[in-house]
């Protein structure tokens, strides 16, 4: 072993670090928001269709393990922090039909949320942040944003009865 001459040495430590190295190499994978398309405002208890569809390129070397996705939906963040606050999540995966070997994965994906109805909330309208994430089977995330808004309906109340003909001072 140690007899080799040099080149020949360094290309055999080359196809060894190649063997050992990443088994895997493909593209990352694409996410992209079908539905909302712009912003829309929608009322609480409303069933919001949700749509997006995203690709996992087939890899050039290595095999192709399930991508997995995630789809939140939470007020918009203003305040720069860190992480934001998740009203709503779903998650899933490639369907394993889809997955053959050599070819890419093109999937859409439909959700239907139902926007929370706020009792105790202020009458206006919050802004929501939704995000799609894919991950493939090496980790390598996507990810599209969009934004839409809740808008609540105003508070009402009706008139006091009164015992006596006159009110209250």
């Amino acid at each position: 072993f140690f007899t080799m001459r040099p080149p020949l040495f360094l290309s055999f430590v080359s196809a060894l670090f190649y063997l050992a190295g990443c088994k895997t190499v493909k593209d990352p994978p694409s996410v992209q928001w079908l539905r909302p398309t712009d912003s829309p405002v929608w009322s609480t208890d409303s069933n919001v269709p949700l749509r997006f569809t995203y690709t996992d390129p087939a890899p050039k070397r290595g095999r192709q393990g399930l991508a997995t996705w995630r789809v939140d939906i939470g007020p918009e963040n203003e305040s720069g922090a860190n992480a934001p606050t998740i009203w709503w999540s779903a998650t899933g995966e490639t369907p394993t039909q889809l997955a053959v070997e050599g070819l890419d994965v093109i999937d859409t994906v439909d959700l239907t949320w139902t926007v929370p109805d706020f009792n105790s909330a202020p009458p206006n309208s919050t802004a929501l942040q939704l995000t799609v994430s894919v991950w493939d089977s090496e980790g390598v995330r996507a990810a599209d944003f969009t934004t839409a808004e809740i808008q609540r309906p105003p508070l009402e109340s009706i008139g006091i009865a009164y015992v006596a003909n006159k009110a209250p001072e």
